[in-house]
């Protein structure tokens, strides 16, 4: 939107997945970085894909490619542990790891699900939204509703405190 705008832009990226350490800490003297490595809106009929192809992102001779696992991290155990895209796998990676939680991960599955079909809009700023606005907004989040009140008003930790297995 700068270059848009009439500024002059350069974007250096070192990787060939874009992101970089924009959100990155140390922590115990290992460096933890949570930068987004995989850009997000890339399906052509959501709101966000459009915001990219104006601003010069993506466009239909650009092609994306999912990656699957999209991110492994190293348990104590010694174990990896894959995020999957897919729902199913992630499901089953997670009872390999912890049977005992299976119903908080039935939950955190179907929640995931949920969120899954809510399309966030990306073309007009909430505080701007007019009555048919935020009545389209709360329709595109229909699936998601019944895990945003479930969650939305606990933390991380005290979500996982109902958790048995501590990896």
């Amino acid at each position: 939107y700068a270059r848009l705008n009439g500024l002059d832009t350069l974007i250096l990226e070192k990787t060939v997945n874009m992101g970089g350490e924009c959100c990155g800490w140390e922590r115990q003297g290992h460096q933890i970085d949570n930068s987004v490595h995989w850009l997000t809106g890339t399906k052509p009929d959501t709101d966000i894909y459009k915001v990219w192809c104006e601003t010069g992102a993506l466009g239909p001779e650009i092609r994306t490619i999912p990656v699957d696992p999209f991110f492994v991290m190293d348990l104590p155990s010694g174990r990896k542990f894959h995020l999957w895209h897919d729902l199913g796998r992630l499901k089953e990676e997670l009872m390999g790891i912890a049977p005992e939680d299976e119903k908080e991960i039935e939950t955190l599955v179907n929640a995931i699900a949920g969120y899954r079909k809510m399309q966030v809009s990306a073309m007009m700023p909430n505080e701007l939204g007019t009555l048919k606005f935020w009545m389209l907004t709360v329709w595109r989040m229909r699936g998601a509703l019944i895990p945003h009140i479930r969650f939305a008003k606990i933390t991380i930790r005290e979500y996982a405190r109902r958790f048995k297995n501590a990896e």
